[in-house]
Protein backbone atom coordinates (compact mmCIF):
# COMPACT_ATOMS: atom_id res chain seq x y z
CA UNK A 1 0.00 0.00 0.00
CA UNK A 2 1.43 3.35 -1.01
CA UNK A 3 1.52 6.08 1.60
CA UNK A 4 1.85 9.76 0.60
CA UNK A 5 4.90 11.35 2.17
CA UNK A 6 2.96 14.31 3.59
CA UNK A 7 0.43 12.20 5.56
CA UNK A 8 1.47 11.95 9.23
CA UNK A 9 2.54 8.51 10.39
CA UNK A 10 3.33 7.05 13.78
CA UNK A 11 4.97 3.66 13.66
CA UNK A 12 2.65 1.35 11.73
CA UNK A 13 -0.22 3.85 11.90
CA UNK A 14 -1.24 6.62 9.50
CA UNK A 15 -3.50 9.53 10.42
CA UNK A 16 -6.12 9.93 7.70
CA UNK A 17 -7.09 13.46 6.71
CA UNK A 18 -10.73 14.45 6.99
CA UNK A 19 -12.94 13.66 3.99
CA UNK A 20 -14.76 16.95 4.51
CA UNK A 21 -13.56 20.21 5.97
CA UNK A 22 -13.86 20.13 9.75
CA UNK A 23 -16.75 22.07 11.19
CA UNK A 24 -16.39 25.11 13.43
CA UNK A 25 -16.71 23.08 16.63
CA UNK A 26 -13.49 21.84 18.19
CA UNK A 27 -13.05 18.64 20.15
CA UNK A 28 -10.27 17.93 22.64
CA UNK A 29 -10.42 14.13 23.15
CA UNK A 30 -9.28 14.92 26.69
CA UNK A 31 -11.73 12.56 28.35
CA UNK A 32 -11.84 8.83 28.97
CA UNK A 33 -11.60 6.97 25.67
CA UNK A 34 -13.38 3.63 25.57
CA UNK A 35 -12.43 0.88 23.13
CA UNK A 36 -15.06 -1.47 21.77
CA UNK A 37 -14.71 -5.21 22.36
CA UNK A 38 -13.72 -5.69 18.71
CA UNK A 39 -10.92 -3.12 19.05
CA UNK A 40 -9.71 -4.69 22.29
CA UNK A 41 -9.60 -8.08 20.58
CA UNK A 42 -7.93 -6.99 17.33
CA UNK A 43 -5.61 -4.10 18.30
CA UNK A 44 -2.69 -4.43 20.69
CA UNK A 45 -3.20 -2.45 23.90
CA UNK A 46 0.14 -0.68 23.34
CA UNK A 47 -1.07 0.48 19.91
CA UNK A 48 -4.33 1.75 21.43
CA UNK A 49 -2.36 3.74 24.00
CA UNK A 50 0.00 5.08 21.34
CA UNK A 51 -2.91 6.18 19.13
CA UNK A 52 -4.58 8.00 22.01
CA UNK A 53 -1.31 9.74 22.92
CA UNK A 54 -0.72 10.73 19.29
CA UNK A 55 -4.32 11.98 18.99
CA UNK A 56 -3.91 14.20 22.05
CA UNK A 57 -0.66 15.65 20.67
CA UNK A 58 -2.49 16.46 17.41
CA UNK A 59 -5.21 18.20 19.44
CA UNK A 60 -2.61 20.40 21.15
CA UNK A 61 -0.81 21.14 17.86
CA UNK A 62 -4.01 22.09 16.05
CA UNK A 63 -5.93 23.63 18.96
CA UNK A 64 -8.65 20.99 18.73
CA UNK A 65 -9.87 18.64 16.03
CA UNK A 66 -13.09 17.53 14.38
CA UNK A 67 -15.16 15.01 16.37
CA UNK A 68 -14.20 12.08 14.10
CA UNK A 69 -10.55 11.11 13.64
CA UNK A 70 -9.42 8.19 11.49
CA UNK A 71 -6.26 6.12 11.60
CA UNK A 72 -5.11 3.29 9.32
CA UNK A 73 -2.92 0.39 10.39
CA UNK A 74 -0.57 0.18 7.40
CA UNK A 75 0.38 -3.52 7.62
CA UNK A 76 -3.26 -4.68 7.63
CA UNK A 77 -5.06 -1.77 5.96
CA UNK A 78 -7.59 -1.74 8.84
CA UNK A 79 -9.02 1.65 9.76
CA UNK A 80 -10.07 2.70 13.25
CA UNK A 81 -12.16 5.69 14.20
CA UNK A 82 -11.97 7.72 17.38
CA UNK A 83 -15.13 9.73 18.03
CA UNK A 84 -15.48 12.42 20.70
CA UNK A 85 -19.00 13.12 21.96
CA UNK A 86 -18.99 16.73 23.18
CA UNK A 87 -17.21 19.74 21.71
CA UNK A 88 -15.70 22.65 23.61
CA UNK A 89 -18.72 24.72 22.63
CA UNK A 90 -21.17 22.07 23.89
CA UNK A 91 -19.34 21.86 27.21
CA UNK A 92 -19.21 25.64 27.63
CA UNK A 93 -22.83 26.23 26.59
CA UNK A 94 -26.05 25.63 28.44
CA UNK A 95 -27.61 23.15 26.00
CA UNK A 96 -26.74 20.27 28.33
CA UNK A 97 -27.18 19.96 32.06
CA UNK A 98 -24.11 19.36 34.23
CA UNK A 99 -25.26 15.77 34.68
CA UNK A 100 -25.60 15.26 30.91
CA UNK A 101 -22.15 16.73 30.33
CA UNK A 102 -20.69 14.23 32.82
CA UNK A 103 -22.61 11.34 31.26
CA UNK A 104 -21.88 12.10 27.59
CA UNK A 105 -18.35 13.46 27.86
CA UNK A 106 -16.34 10.50 26.57
CA UNK A 107 -14.81 9.24 23.33
CA UNK A 108 -14.87 5.85 21.65
CA UNK A 109 -12.34 4.00 19.51
CA UNK A 110 -14.03 1.60 17.12
CA UNK A 111 -13.94 0.04 13.67
CA UNK A 112 -16.05 1.89 11.05
CA UNK A 113 -18.28 -1.15 10.59
CA UNK A 114 -19.25 -0.93 14.28
CA UNK A 115 -20.77 2.53 13.85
Amino acid sequence: MDTPQNVPRYGAWQWLPQDLEAGPERYDFSVQIYATAAINEAVDVADIGALIGWLRRLVRQQDGLDYLQKFRHLPTGKTVWIIDQLSREMLAGDGYTTEQKREYHYATILFPEEY
